[in-house]
């Protein structure tokens, strides 16, 4: 890919002629005729501009292993497991760390005895689901071996390192619906709906560590964090995920303990999980169905294909090098539309949802992601990628304009396409997601087929 990188100013350069070129001739030679196609109205045979269409191209779609993901800073962190019959096991663990309130240097206990700590997070909102809330969950607290570092990067797959005793277990539903009732100080007051764990005050982790004098400096290595991990054996199809959010001055640890001066109730302090604290998501995918996974690159078409959310799977496309045919002789070639359709196939959303939107990027030699010009200098409602109906369509232009830029200088960097569910970096446009799609690949139809639109410059 390095032959690519010492051109990008020319790409750019190239892309602004032909845009500057095609408003010329758009401006002076307006066309009425519709060619059903996007840009095709924009095209006429004139003044040795020759136009094309085609839809035939042989493209070839397997299912493949998704990269790894960032899954620190996040919008929301997902808890939760669910088993799908066509995608198998899936769950999602929390890694989370903590940290004493801003406004506190040191704090200690020592003098009080700690009645109860609770486990306290809050629900992103009523709709932060996926899957079915009628499943009983079984909900396992850990506490973390190892510190979190802010300065480190955590990926999907980095498995914590965990004490083998849990420190805190939950059995039953997830409820986003209800509020909790603040029964100290206040009991008018009202809690927005919070998923809440007891953990055990009894554990020597408690009652030792949070009796000591508590410095932030030193909390990380007294008490590194907690694993908050899913561990139902669910039957086929069912499960659910929840989202969180850790930035809520709702989610925090609450230690309830008796002051020697207030004895006769017991009142909190309160250890905030700051949006600040490192932590991150870890999940975990396993019994996949037999033969579901393809290598990155060299895969078998298929005609159905598997798309996966949290790390799971992605779609790998193969354009055939057939498209090149088109710039053969040297001809200029202007691509005016190039829309990618991918359709769902029937009854495959009864149980688990589709995806709301999808990112189709490149791939590079081994068939991990890449950037797409189209999704970055494109608005996103012109690049698309948003469910409607039973498909997702997108507009990468540019993208094939540039494969054709390379190969006019002798480089082949048509390493082919995924299709992936995008990632919910802190800050993204995109929802935090647990979500699957199949898709009807088949070639040969109007389900699975990229439609290109060029004009021949003679």
């Amino acid at each position: 890919m390095t032959c690519c990188k010492g051109r990008t100013n020319l790409n750019l350069l190239f892309l602004r002629f032909f845009v500057f070129l095609f408003s010329i001739s758009i401006f002076f030679f307006s066309c009425k005729k519709d060619l059903g196609t996007v840009g095709a109205n924009l095209i006429e045979v004139r003044n040795n501009l020759n136009p094309l269409f085609n839809d035939t191209l042989n493209l070839s779609a397997y299912t493949t292993e998704m990269d790894s993901l960032s899954t620190g800073f996040l919008n929301y962190y997902i808890l939760g497991a669910i088993n799908d019959l066509d995608f198998g096991e899936t769950k999602s663990d929390i890694v989370t760390s903590f940290s004493l309130p801003g406004d506190v240097e040191t704090f200690s206990l020592d003098s009080v005895k700690i009645d109860s700590v609770v486990l306290q997070l809050h629900y992103g909102s009523k709709l932060n689901f996926y899957g079915d809330l009628n499943s009983t969950h079984t909900i396992k607290v850990y506490e973390l071996a190892q510190s979190l570092s802010k300065d480190s990067t955590y990926h999907s797959t980095r498995k914590p390192v965990s004490k083998t005793t849990a420190i805190g277990d939950f059995s039953g539903k997830f409820n986003l619906n209800d509020s909790i009732k603040n029964t100290f100080y206040n009991p008018t007051t009202k809690v927005p709906p919070c998923f809440r764990i007891k953990l055990n005050a009894d554990a020597g982790v408690f009652q030792q560590k949070f009796r000591a004098k508590l410095q932030k400096s030193s909390l990380s290595t007294l008490f590194p964090g907690l694993v908050i991990s899913d561990e139902t054996n669910f039957n086929s199809n069912q499960g659910a995920f929840v989202y969180f959010n850790f930035g809520s001055i709702y989610s925090k640890v609450i230690v309830y303990y008796n002051d020697s001066a207030r004895a006769e109730f017991p009142i909190s302090w309160r250890i905030p999980l700051a949006d600040s604290d490192p932590r991150f998501n870890y999940y975990e995918h396993k019994n996949l169905p037999n033969g579901f996974l393809q290598n990155r690159t060299n895969g078998v078409h298929r005609d159905t294909c598997f798309l996966q959310s949290m790390a799971g799977t992605k779609i790998h496309i193969d354009i055939p090098n057939s498209i090149f045919n088109f710039v053969a002789s040297n001809k200029n070639v202007a691509v005016n539309a190039a829309e990618m359709v991918f359709t769902l196939q029937d009854n495959s959303t009864s149980t688990f949802a589709a995806p709301s939107r999808l990112l189709l990027i490149s791939s590079d030699s081994l068939g991990y992601n890449n950037s797409i010009l189209d999704a970055i200098l494109e608005d996103s409602s012109y690049y698309g990628g948003v469910l409607i109906g039973n498909q997702y369509r997108f507009n990468i232009a540019r993208h094939i304009q540039n494969l054709f830029y390379e190969y006019s200088f002798g480089y082949n960097v048509n390493y082919g396409l995924n299709l992936i569910v995008p990632n919910a970096t802190l800050g993204s446009i995109f929802p935090a997601t647990s979500s699957r799609a199949i898709f009807n690949t088949q070639k040969g139809g109007k389900n699975f087929k990229l439609n290109l639109t060029l004009t021949v410059v003679k």
